[in-house]
């Protein structure tokens, strides 16, 4: 009985070298599952006020799988009210955001929409942000 103990010692100890690679690995694994590739498509989503919060989020989440490049925009970086009181964080102003994103995504909501149509500089950055 008296060798067991050392013997569990002995496995434990072999253990520690592969788990240790196994952790470099899952982490290599991680780092490259949330680095951008260089070639990212670029995003730009418009976050304005009383638009439909599931319509931003839900997109959001897939373009973030996908390892889009995102930027959540508008005219500053306050926090923006959705529909649902939710309030958002622009991660970039106009002025800041891509000069030509690959897309430039409008989430919905009725009354969100009639206020940016009748915004200049709303109209004036998405005609810009071709």
């Amino acid at each position: 009985m008296g060798a067991a103990p050392w013997a569990a010692l002995a496995g434990a100890a072999a253990q520690i070298p592969a788990d240790h690679v196994h952790q470099q690995a899952r982490d290599e694994h991680l780092r490259s599952m949330t680095q951008l590739p260089p070639d990212a498509p670029k995003v730009a989503m418009l976050v304005h006020p009383k638009m439909v919060a599931l319509d931003l989020i839900g997109p959001l989440t897939v373009f973030k799988v996908l390892r889009f490049d995102v930027q959540l925009v508008w005219k500053d970086r306050g926090p923006v009210s959705t529909d649902v009181g939710l309030a958002l964080m622009p991660t970039h102003t106009f002025a800041e955001s891509f000069h030509e994103p690959d897309i430039l995504f409008v989430p919905g909501g009725t009354l969100g929409t009639i206020d940016c149509i009748n915004d200049e500089a709303v109209c004036a950055y998405v005609v810009g942000a071709d």
